[in-house]
């Protein structure tokens, strides 16, 4: 089963970026990011920050070591939400 590539440019098209500004918001220098748009392989924590930034719209500028795991879980389970009101 082939894994298919995600098109980053097209991404950042999308969302009106140069590549200098999509890619420093992940933490990435705009030659590194000019050489994953041309098919270099990108490293898993970094395709799974252009996720978080990009996609979902999270901040990462605020993931910190002691809230990562709970981010993840968040993430990978969903949130759920009780509340204390009764409907009658």
């Amino acid at each position: 089963m082939s894994k298919q590539r995600k098109d980053y440019r097209a991404l950042r098209s999308s969302k009106g970026l140069n590549q200098f500004d999509f890619w420093a918001q992940v933490g990435v220098t705009q030659s590194g990011g000019s050489r994953y748009e041309s098919g270099r392989n990108v490293p898993k924590p970094v395709a799974e920050l252009v996720r978080l930034h990009h996609e979902l719209g999270i901040d990462t500028r605020l993931i910190t070591k002691e809230n990562a795991v709970l981010i993840q879980a968040v993430l990978e389970n969903g949130m759920k939400v009780r509340t204390n009101e009764r409907t009658t």
